[in-house]
């Protein structure tokens, strides 16, 4: 950074991106004719003793992001009335993190926070004013989250090492427009029509550990197993969501008293290097009281309707998942790469599986690169998933049913000339597969959802320059 006089080992970094997309489709009821994002971040970082820290690091960004949606502008209208959502959203963080030597052991000890403001307004009436308010479907949604944590590692031993830490958060959340007037009703009587309750400022005070220990063995190999404790506080959507219409179905209704997740996780695995190759493989479980599962209301414990609105409501759940990877260099210049991964999950108060679970997914890469230029292969491949909610009584609605199983190739290339410019180039989907991941996802305001092939064929063309 130009006019400053840094300490030794001390570095800035000052970045700033603006994304914009215009007249992007969705498969729902609703486009995005306009979608701008800005996040700035500074960074400052210093790798040498100051004081009685070894180190520090700080960071602070601020990401803006402003989203309009309406079902009128880049199709014909196929609803009763034309609707347009207006949504505003502000996210600051701060993050402290200082390195210690204490104990006989390397500590660090950090602060960060973050600071969200969501406010969205669905519009209708008539084109082109559209001044009616129909809902806050974010009703001026304000979440702090401020943390502290402390994390320690210790050689035990020759070969071994032992890490502990510890992590509190308190959170606020708070809905300004929850009692503003619409069309229909507003924030406030839709949570108290589902579940009974109205919003007022929730305040959490949550608490999360970890603990690991890693042994090695064999002269190339290391085997760890950790315990953890971690609990996330809901968001916007899953809190205040307000979005009424008349027909049930397409409401999609947040819970003001939703409790945050409480996971408890144990994870057990090892990792090897060798001479050109290396490989890892890790299990674990996570327990989870308090789930957050949006759902379909079906008169549920604690919620207050059977006629099949999206709500969100706390249920107990098991995850259980486990990743292998590995690389491999038979030659100069070569390089394969692997891996494979599978999670099942299970709502065990309801004994029912838990909706947009990946089946088993493989990726296996080959690259060649001999210096100046480069080119490599990529192999994706996902099994075919059948453990879908398939009980309409019970349906969330988040399954479109069973995904297939699919196999896809993707191609790339690069060309350096120079340390400050490259050129990369590939095609995706080689073979022009049809296919579509199960893990799918609806537009922001729309509870609908369904499932989206993954784009054909496709080449694509980056030119990077550094200075």
């Amino acid at each position: 950074v130009a006019g400053l006089n840094l300490p030794e080992a001390s570095r800035i970094e000052l970045s700033l991106e603006a994304t914009r997309a215009d007249d992007v489709l969705y498969a729902g009821s609703m486009d995005a004719p306009m979608d701008d994002n800005d996040t700035v971040r500074l960074k400052f970082q210093r790798d040498a003793p100051l004081g009685a820290f070894s180190s520090l690091k700080a960071e602070v960004s601020q990401t803006d992001v402003e989203h309009v949606m309406d079902n009128y502008s880049l199709r014909p209208l196929t609803a009763p009335m034309p609707m347009r959502v207006d949504s505003d959203s502000t996210t600051r963080g701060l993050r402290l993190i200082g390195g210690l030597n204490l104990l006989g052991g390397e500590w660090t000890i950090g602060v960060d926070k973050q600071d969200s403001q969501r406010d969205a307004t669905r519009h209708t009436g008539m084109l082109p004013t559209l001044g009616v308010i129909q809902s806050y479907l974010w009703p001026e949604v304000q979440i702090e989250q401020t943390g502290l944590f402390v994390e320690g590692e210790w050689g035990v031993g020759e070969a071994s090492l032992l890490k502990a830490g510890l992590r509190y958060d308190h959170v606020t959340a708070d809905a300004d427009k929850a009692n503003a007037t619409t069309s229909t009703i507003t924030a406030n009587e839709l949570y108290d029509h589902y579940y009974g309750v109205v919003t007022s400022k929730q305040s959490e005070d949550n608490l999360g550990g970890l603990l690991r220990f890693e042994q090695e063995f064999g002269g190339n190999g290391t085997w760890f197993a950790g315990l953890s404790r971690a609990v996330r506080t809901a968001d916007a959507t899953e809190r205040f969501m307000a979005a009424n219409t008349m027909m049930p179905t397409e409401r999609w209704v947040g819970n003001p008293e939703i409790a945050p997740e409480k996971h408890r996780q144990g994870e057990l695995g090892a990792a090897w290097t060798g001479s050109g190759w290396n490989a890892g493989v890790v299990a674990w479980r996570d327990w989870v009281d308090d789930y957050i599962l949006r759902d379909r209301a079906h008169d549920q414990s604690g919620v207050l309707q059977g006629d099949s609105a999206s709500i969100y409501r706390n249920v107990s759940a098991e995850l259980t998942g486990f990743e292998i990877e590995g690389s491999w260099i038979p030659a100069r210049d070569w390089k394969v790469k692997t891996g494979l991964a599978l999670v099942r999950a299970r709502n065990t108060s309801d004994g029912r599986d838990i909706a947009q679970t990946p089946p088993l997914e493989l990726t296996a890469g080959l690259d060649y690169d001999p210096g100046r230029w480069s080119a490599g292969a990529i192999l994706r491949a996902a099994a075919r998933q059948t453990d879908v909610e398939d009980d309409p009584s019970v349906n969330s609605g988040l399954d479109v049913g069973e995904t297939a199983g699919w196999l896809v190739l993707d191609l790339h290339g690069s060309y350096r000339f120079s340390k400050m410019a490259a050129l990369d180039l590939g095609v995706d989907n080689l073979f022009d597969a049809t296919y579509a991941y199960h893990l799918n996802r609806g537009n922001a305001f729309d509870p609908t959802v369904v499932q989206i092939n993954e784009p054909g064929r496709n080449g694509w063309l980056k030119l990077n320059l550094r200075w």
